[in-house]
């Protein structure tokens, strides 16, 4: 029997994930942020919530420039040619919630 090797992780990932749990429990608008899954208005309108979370995909890997270009890159706002700015998924919240009703 071949004994079960997986790859490790880079050191830093297990203390940033934490932290990152950390400061979004502890935001303190965190109240505000309830519109993006419990928004009164759209269970009124289409009987359920709408999930308006920006989507992060839910792949599951360990090398930081797949996890950036696969799950990053389009949740943050960037700049390409002509340094026109691209706005990532985060920065649409809140056309998406406007553009709903």
């Amino acid at each position: 029997m071949i004994p079960n090797k997986y790859p490790q992780s880079h050191t830093s990932l297990p203390r940033a994930f934490v932290d990152a749990v950390r400061g979004e429990r502890s935001i303190p608008h965190s109240r505000g942020l309830l519109v993006l899954d419990h928004d009164a208005d759209s269970l009124r309108y289409t009987g359920h919530y709408v999930d308006f979370h920006p989507l992060a995909g839910d792949g599951c890997e360990l090398d930081l420039e797949s996890v950036y270009a696969n799950h990053v890159q389009s949740l943050i706002d960037t700049r390409g040619p002509g340094r026109r700015v691209r706005f990532g998924q985060i920065s649409r919240v809140p056309r998406r919630l406007t553009s709903f009703f």
